[in-house]
């Protein structure tokens, strides 16, 4: 049961209700969240400028909130608290609402919470809506302008799935032979050599190939298909961008760390990206947020000889209730978005020392 419902379940399946309703996200949301809040819109029969978007924050907790507040993937609503697969999983349950689209979303949703195998395609959409939500001064973010357009991304992947009309094979053709959709084409190609020197056309869903064709298919205006299009070239462009000056922007820094031929990091850093980079390509990584002052332990992804377990056991000693790890991702956090925590006390070589010390 919901622990944050909206009056009465009438007023759930669209009945009067006196107050705005407000929804409440994590700060960096995921398609996942984008796909709660579509079914949360769908369900009250309401479009996102209906409602009011906040954004979940440390100062939150405990909060108690009005009956026409509800929180998505956050707080107590955090899907894994609620012992779901994913948040659009919960939203469903909540509000009582099913049919086979949803069913196949909330299916390839929890694939991906476990996997991430979404983001792991050419051009994901998924990677560009996360990415771009955690780097606020780093590209030309809007959080509700990214939201709206990632909202229709998940409107055209239940409307194809409700209408049964895509086909990969007729989509791609669709693109090929379309004159009127040639100049988004051009500009897809130019810009496929510019992203990263090159990358392969793939038509996965929720890739950008993908949407272009989906659109096509479901006969969509070929003047809002172009300018969605436009919207994530500059999307990736940007992360692309940001990337680059992050990983640029580590040379000649004192934050690497030799240890038995393999190399930790050990920095204060705000920059998704450069966490990114060094959490991928580092045996071992810790950082902390020099705004929060919160920290995150994790091992490379690409190397799980470490077990991290140990090392959330004895921070959790140390300050009880602040740390907890994640197997998944064999990491230890001092809070996150979705788990908002005081920031530890430890110093960062203090940290240092406990993780060395327990690694396994």
């Amino acid at each position: 049961m919901a622990l944050f419902w909206l009056k009465s379940q009438k007023a759930a399946l669209g009945g009067e209700m006196e107050e705005k309703k407000v929804i409440i996200l994590p700060s960096d949301f995921t398609i996942d969240d984008v796909a709660a809040s579509h079914c949360f819109l769908e369900v009250h029969k309401c479009k996102l400028d209906d409602v009011e978007v906040r954004f979940y924050t440390h100062e939150m907790l405990g909060q108690v909130f009005g009956d026409n507040v509800y929180l998505i993937d956050c707080g107590p609503n955090d899907y894994k608290e609620r012992g779901s697969g994913c948040a659009t999983g919960v939203v469903c349950s909540d509000f009582r609402i099913a049919d086979e689209a949803l069913d196949k979303l909330i299916e390839v949703l929890t694939r991906n919470n476990q996997t991430g195998f979404l983001r792991q395609r050419n051009f994901a959409l998924p990677f560009a809506i996360r990415s771009v939500q955690r780097s606020v001064q780093r590209t030309e973010k809007d959080p509700l302008l990214i939201l709206r357009n990632a909202l229709e991304v998940i409107d055209v992947y239940l409307r194809l799935k409700r209408t049964k009309r895509f086909d990969a094979g007729e989509a791609r053709a669709m693109i090929l032979e379309s004159k009127t959709l040639n100049a988004v084409d051009g500009e897809m190609q130019a810009f496929l050599a510019e992203y990263r020197g090159g990358k392969k056309m793939e038509y996965h869903v929720f890739t950008l190939p993908w949407y272009i064709a989906a659109r096509m298919v479901l006969e969509d205006k070929v003047s809002d298909i172009r300018d969605s299009a436009k919207f994530w070239f500059r999307m990736f462009l940007a992360i692309e961008k940001a990337r680059k000056e992050a990983i640029e922007s580590l040379e000649g820094r004192k934050c690497f760390i030799e240890i038995e031929g393999s190399y930790w990091f050990v920095a204060e850093t705000d920059n998704p990206f450069i966490t990114e980079y060094v959490f991928r390509y580092c045996v071992v990584a810790i950082v902390r947020n020099p705004v929060t002052g919160n920290v995150a332990i994790m091992t490379a992804r690409r190397n799980r000889r470490f077990d991290m377990s140990q090392v959330g056991r004895v921070l959790n000693q140390k300050e009880k209730g602040i740390w907890y790890y994640n197997d998944r991702i064999q990491a230890v956090l001092n809070g996150s978005a979705r788990r908002p925590q005081p920031a530890t006390k430890l110093t960062i070589a203090e940290i240092f020392e406990i993780v060395k010390e327990n690694i396994i």
